[in-house]
């Protein structure tokens, strides 16, 4: 059975030492991973799609939000006072365009975390057309795994890729103490060449910009489709 930690942490289990205490398999898995903390650019696949890319973007944190329809008033909410219909139309698909390139690129680092915590964790699922087990390698196939098994330790698992791995574990590998999400925030920052603007009011600097919450959203959606009671054969929950 696996044991946790005095504070109820499972890395330990999983051969993870913090950057204070050597270096266990997640500290060089970390930082020899490009595709969860060393985050590489990818070639973009259009030329007209560089060019946007390397505009300069000056965003207020609350550009859009992570879920559900651009609105006209949005839109609005991006432009000047006497902003036309038009221009707010215009600026309505825009928001929608840069939300779409935002998930895209979440959902890519998102992915990469997953990939990378089933291999930390030795996750498997069994596959009907190999007739046996093999290595979790997706999201889909995580999902297949947790459905067949509803073990303790599958159960703990799932838990530790997605409710530790992303923070306290990349926090206690890295100097700065930064979270998966504070470096995928930093790529997409990076790619699409934003800066933010001052926040509007006395928004204070713990409020997260909407970068942070189309992360948030995508992370907590892949958990709850994985986990997803009626498709498993267990009433198992990390």
């Amino acid at each position: 059975m696996m044991k946790l930690n005095p504070n109820g942490s499972t890395a330990q289990s999983f051969g993870v030492r913090s950057s204070r205490g050597g270096s266990g398999k997640v500290s060089r898995g970390l930082h020899s991973s490009g595709c969860v903390l060393q985050c590489v650019d990818r070639p973009l696949t259009s030329s007209l799609t560089k060019q946007e890319n390397w505009r300069l973007r000056i965003w207020c944190p609350d550009r859009f939000e992570a879920a559900g329809k651009i609105t006209v008033e949005m839109a609005a909410d991006a432009l000047r006072r006497d902003a036309t219909l038009v221009m707010k139309q215009e600026m309505q698909l825009r928001l929608d365009d840069e939300r779409q390139q935002v998930r895209m690129k979440m959902k890519e680092q998102v992915h990469a975390l997953l990939r990378f915590g089933a291999e930390i964790t030795k996750m498997t699922y069994q596959c009907d057309s190999q007739y046996g087990s093999r290595a979790v390698v997706s999201p889909k196939t995580m999902k297949d795994s947790f459905s067949q098994d509803g073990s303790l330790l599958n159960i703990k698992r799932v838990h530790w890729i997605f409710s530790e791995l992303p923070f306290a574990t990349h926090q206690d590998v890295l100097p700065h103490r930064k979270s998966h999400m504070d470096l995928a925030v930093e790529n997409v920052e990076r790619e699409m060449n934003i800066t933010w603007a001052p926040a509007r009011g006395e928004a204070e600097e713990s409020h997260r910009n909407c970068l942070q919450h189309v992360y948030s959203k995508i992370l907590y959606d892949k958990k709850q489709t994985i986990t997803k009671e009626e498709r498993t054969a267990h009433k198992g929950s990390p």
